[in-house]
């Protein structure tokens, strides 16, 4: 990991939430990054959303692919609540 991502507000502020878990579910990733359930979905769809894992059946992303791709998107571009 790089100082850049151990300095992130974002990658501090998801690890402090999740704990040890080393995954989020989608609905936690729509809470986390602002992104609409529709947008998000486009996104995937587009490809360009952060990749998903099937695990156990549920579609889950990495915490530390999160935060990366959470500090890659402008801010104004995601939705706010």
């Amino acid at each position: 990991m790089s100082e850049e991502q151990k300095d992130s507000p974002n990658l501090a502020r998801l690890k402090s939430t999740v704990g040890d878990r080393m995954f989020v579910t989608i609905p936690e990733v729509i809470r986390f990054s602002g992104v609409g359930r529709t947008k998000l979905w486009e996104m995937r769809r587009d490809g360009t959303a952060p990749p998903f894992q099937r695990i156990g059946g549920r579609l889950v992303v990495q915490v530390d692919v999160l935060a990366d791709w959470l500090d890659s998107q402008p801010t104004e571009s995601r939705k706010q609540h």
